[in-house]
């Protein structure tokens, strides 16, 4: 799932990109249409860029003991007090 995320992450950003560039030359020509279209693609994309990396950090990261998120990086899991190997 973390993959999944991963990609729509990135698409989300160069859709991202492409907007705001169009957004730009609707604000060199005056034209109100392109931009308020554009802003429309554009807020979806923020959005969906911060909920993605939001659960890359966060949503992903269970406890291999008990599969609770795990809220910190610390050594042992605040649920169940197992101890968390390392992924080195």
């Amino acid at each position: 799932m973390r993959k999944v995320a991963i990609w729509i992450v990135a698409v989300a950003f160069v859709v991202l990109v492409i907007a705001l560039g169009v957004m730009g030359l609707g604000i060199y020509e005056m034209d109100d249409g392109v931009i308020a279209v554009t802003a429309y693609i554009a807020l979806p994309c923020i959005a969906l860029i911060f909920g993605g990396l939001v659960y890359i950090r966060w949503g992903s990261a269970k406890c291999p003991h008990c599969g609770k998120p795990r809220w910190t990086n610390g050594k042992y899991c605040s649920y169940c007090g197992k101890e968390i190997p390392d992924k080195d």
